[in-house]
Parts: structure tokens; sequence; C-alpha cells
């Protein structure tokens, strides 16, 4: 489990300088999930770009607490080369009106250099 929201972190985030025009060190990239008023899974994911994944499990999870695990760097670099040629990158900023009163939140962030 812990590796798919790895994954889902990586394709769901918003890159904003193109691949190769950063250091692959210094990304980070976070997806933080919040509460609802059901059982939504509140965790946060963060991948830095050495291949580190730090996961935070607060409620609702099947693991509760941090865990760390760490990928290979050319995965990581990979990844977001997908995301940007994806398209993902012509998505608003943000997307803040909610129909379902009760929707879980989402936060993705990536940040380089």
């Amino acid at each position: 489990m812990f590796r798919r929201i790895a994954l889902i972190a990586l394709v769901l985030v918003n890159l904003t300088v193109p691949c190769g025009a950063y250091d692959p060190q210094s990304v980070v990239i976070r997806l933080e999930r919040g509460p609802c008023y059901g059982s939504c899974p509140v965790y946060g994911v963060t991948l830095y770009g050495d291949g580190t994944v730090r996961y935070d499990g607060k409620d609702h999870v099947r693991i509760r607490g941090s865990q760390t695990a760490v990928i290979a760097p050319g995965a990581v670099r990979s990844l977001v080369e997908e995301i940007e040629r994806s398209g993902f990158f012509s998505m608003n900023d943000a997307y803040t009106q909610v129909s379902i009163p009760d929707a879980p939140s989402a936060v993705m962030d990536v940040a380089t250099d």
C-alpha cells in the first residue's frame, strides 16, 4: 500500500520547471489527504529527489505512524518526466469548488532548487 501511495503522489503533483532544468536532489514532492465526515484515509506522503519516501498515516489507514522507504533516484526522474509529458501542467493550480460537502481535501506540491 505504501508504494502505491508514493506512486499516486508522483502522478498527481505539479512541477513548475521543465525536466532537467533543476537539480534532481532538490526535488520534494508532497501529497496530503485530509479527513471527511466518514472514514476517508488521512495521510501524507513526501518523495525526495534522492529516492527517499516518507509516509505518515494518521487516520483510517492500514498503517498508522511514520514509515520510510527508498526507491531508485532514476525512478523519481522517470516519474517526473512522465508527469511532465502527461499534460498535467496545463491543469489549474487549485480546484477549490466542492459540490460534496464532506469531501476530503488533497494538497499536492512540488519544490525544486
